[in-house]
């Protein structure tokens, strides 16, 4: 393919970025529009900018105006931010980045717009976000005491009757916090066991005494599973 100069290059290469692309003037004017954007906003596209007019960036997308505000009257090259959006395929939720187009002298000359569809991405971590919900609401009326580990090996939660037995808060346990409860000996034994399993992601067994609320050492046998998304 021949260029016939650099201006059909910068075209080619706006339009076929698969996300909707948006370039904006000085005066944050629709300069340039790229087929994704088209296909995405094409129920709400204004005639003048079909015809290549150009028309205020508020008009189509009036939730930019602040962010583009900010932007330009701040240092920032860049801003990042998510939004969600009606647009031809429905309510998409949109990770919209905005860009300054700086000449040679870093001299602002318009602003790039780019909008990413995360919508699959979102909508999957409410998914697991809900499920780790539902668990946890489960855990908390278990009759056992339950705890539950990052991959940082940091314990994070403590159901009621975990908090019951020990008489401390969640706060108190949180970390290693909890073993606080075992005596040293006990302590030692437990992350002997714990360490190699929680590295190579293997269920674990170990006994150790820990602490009541009334201050008499119960002997307990942890038993412990890796688990994925919880």
């Amino acid at each position: 393919m021949i260029w016939d100069n650099q201006e059909d290059r910068y075209k080619l290469i706006f339009n076929i970025v698969p996300n909707p692309a948006v370039l904006l003037d000085l005066d944050n004017n629709i300069e340039a529009i790229n087929d994704s954007c088209l296909e995405y906003f094409q129920n709400q596209m204004p005639r003048e900018i079909i015809y290549g007019d150009r028309v205020p960036v508020a008009r189509l997308f009036p939730w930019l105006e602040q962010a583009l505000t900010s932007l330009i009257s701040g240092n920032s090259r860049e801003l990042t931010f998510e939004r969600a959006v009606d647009c031809f395929r429905g309510r998409i939720i949109f990770q919209v980045r905005l860009k300054k187009i700086l000449d040679p002298f870093d001299i602002h000359r318009g602003t790039l717009v780019l909008m990413n569809d995360i919508t699959t991405i979102v909508e999957a971590e409410e998914k697991v976000k809900r499920a780790r919900d539902f668990y946890l609401t489960l855990f908390e009326e278990f009759p056992a005491m339950i705890w539950r580990s990052g991959t940082d090996g940091q314990f994070n939660y403590f159901n009621r009757a975990w908090l019951a037995f020990t008489g401390r808060t969640a706060e108190d346990e949180i970390g290693l916090g909890w073993t606080q409860n075992l005596p040293e000996s006990d302590r030692k034994r437990f992350f002997i066991v714990y360490e190699p399993a929680l590295q190579n992601r293997k269920p674990f067994e170990v006994e150790f005494r820990m602490r009541r609320f009334d201050g008499q050492y119960r002997w307990l046998l942890a038993v412990g599973r890796p688990f994925n998304g919880l």
